[in-house]
């Protein structure tokens, strides 16, 4: 085991990077000390015990939680994975293990014992689908297994993937080409909005996508960074790597549009993958690197603020930004999506009495609004046709989205009909704002100039905002 753990358990950390919105009332200050240690009686011990107990953790190599917020560690050196009941405290006992009959035991099928479906050897990642059920990768067993809820001690898996049976752990390392439905030393198991299971297959360069419902030994239905299911190779020596290849994958994780951001270690560089996915397609984005042809780390040399090296894991914050794990800088990262653009229109209504009508203006279109960008102003027209004068008063609201949120404002210029002269801007919000006397002659039209100010920087969609034009006379 410690061969393994010195030389390539480095490849196996994900992390998990919770940013919360701005709004939220949470708080973190610099240097802060941790308020709860589990795995060990206090802040100030870190050893592994031998043999293990509840209370213990021997390389903790993944973390999540489950619906419930209970928090289920893959325990790596003892192979094995714990749930820890909330709410948590300080050294306290796991409330169940999976992957030993007890507590007391951390034993692999080491040497020529086969696996079965109650044991792991260095479990790594862990991922739960909508219906509660823990997918597990048990990586030196090269497959995946999945443990129907509700979870006892010492369960066995109801479904594998990468083998054909829970007695099976081969890898096709040295002995065959991958196909569809093999796996060598997978991680990072995760889930799409449509409950499908991605995995990262880490010694075949290759991240596979299975289709739900899943079966035992199933195929995987897509390959990335592979041209064909049959293929495993990595740009390794002088190859270069390309748009549609990896080398060492990690961390595989979707966007709230659904896109798949993908670790790829060894080139030095994450890749966007844009959905609706393909076999082998290309990458639409690379990270860490100029072009999809360069792999260099900035070793020797300084890092900069567009050099990665030997990433581990990403996450995407609400906003659907990238935060990556730089490990050979020891640091992470933040890279902020960009807006292509909001669009937004206007609707205008005038309730037809005294005369007055819309001549002009309506619909409104803004166009096309980043963040804290101001659309050009946009020009109504209002005519009184009527033989009387006629007041206007105008309501307007603020635009909002789905959920009842303000995401811009609308201001509001106008000018005289003799001179088009603007008079101060006004903010056109819910209040009603009475407008002075539009008369039949010679003042026969008011002029209004609008503009609408985008104040969400992570808004995306298309925003409607309408203006109701009241009269009396």
């Amino acid at each position: 085991m410690g061969w393994l753990v010195t030389s390539k358990v480095i490849t196996i950390f994900v992390l998990a990077i919770l940013v919360l919105p701005a709004s939220n009332v949470f708080a973190f200050s610099n240097g802060q000390a941790a308020t709860v240690v589990v795995g060990q009686a206090g802040f100030t011990s870190s050893a592994a015990a031998n043999p293990p107990t509840a209370s213990t953790l021997s390389f903790p190599a993944g973390t999540t939680f489950d619906s419930s917020g209970n928090m289920w560690v893959a325990d790596f050196g003892d192979n094995r994975v714990l749930e820890y009941t909330a709410p948590f405290s300080t050294g306290e006992s796991a409330s169940l293990v999976i992957g030993q009959t007890s507590f007391a035991s951390g034993a692999a099928n080491q040497g020529n014992a086969a696996p079965t479906a109650s044991t792991f050897h260095f479990p790594v990642g862990i991922a739960f689908d909508s219906s509660g059920n823990m997918w597990v990768a048990d990586k030196v067993n090269n497959r995946v297994l999945k443990y129907t809820a509700p979870f006892t001690t010492g369960q066995s898996a109801s479904l594998v993937l990468g083998q054909t049976t829970f007695t099976s752990g081969a890898s096709n390392q040295g002995l065959a080409a991958p196909t569809a439905s093999t796996l060598s030393t997978p991680v990072g198991p995760t889930f799409d909005s449509s409950g499908n299971l991605w995995v990262t297959d880490l010694d075949n360069s290759r991240v596979l996508k299975y289709t739900a419902p899943f079966t035992t030994g199933q195929s995987a239905s897509l390959v990335l960074g592979q041209t064909t299911f049959t293929s495993g190779a990595a740009n390794q020596g002088l190859a270069a790597p390309t748009a549609s290849t990896l080398n060492l994958p990690q961390a595989p994780a979707f966007d709230s549009s659904g896109n798949l951001g993908v670790i790829d270690q060894n080139n030095n560089r994450v890749l966007k993958y844009t959905t609706p996915f393909s076999n082998g397609q290309s990458a639409s984005l690379v990270l860490g690197q100029t072009t999809f042809t360069s792999n260099a780390a900035n070793q020797g040399f300084a890092p900069t603020a567009s050099t990665i090296s030997f990433p581990i894991g990403l996450a995407f914050d609400s906003s659907g930004n990238f935060w990556i794990a730089d490990a050979g800088n020891n640091r992470v990262l933040e890279y902020v999506t960009t807006t292509s653009g909001i669009q937004t229109t206007g609707q205008v209504t005038v309730l037809p009495t005294c005369g007055i009508s819309l001549t002009s203006g309506a619909p409104i279109n803004y166009g096309s609004l980043v963040p804290s960008s101001t659309s050009a102003e946009q020009t109504l027209i209002l005519h009184n046709t009527g033989s009387v004068a006629a007041t206007l008063s105008v309501h307007g609201t603020d635009w909002l989205d789905g959920s009842s949120n303000s995401q811009m404002l609308v201001g509001n210029t106008k000018f005289s009909t003799n001179t088009r002269t603007y008079a101060s801007k006004t903010a056109l919000t819910t209040s009603d704002q009475t407008v002075s006397t539009i008369n039949p002659t010679p003042n026969l039209s008011t002029f209004w100039q609008l503009q609408a100010n985008l104040l969400s920087s992570s808004f995306t969609g298309s925003l409607t905002q309408t203006m109701t034009f009241s009269n009396s006379c």
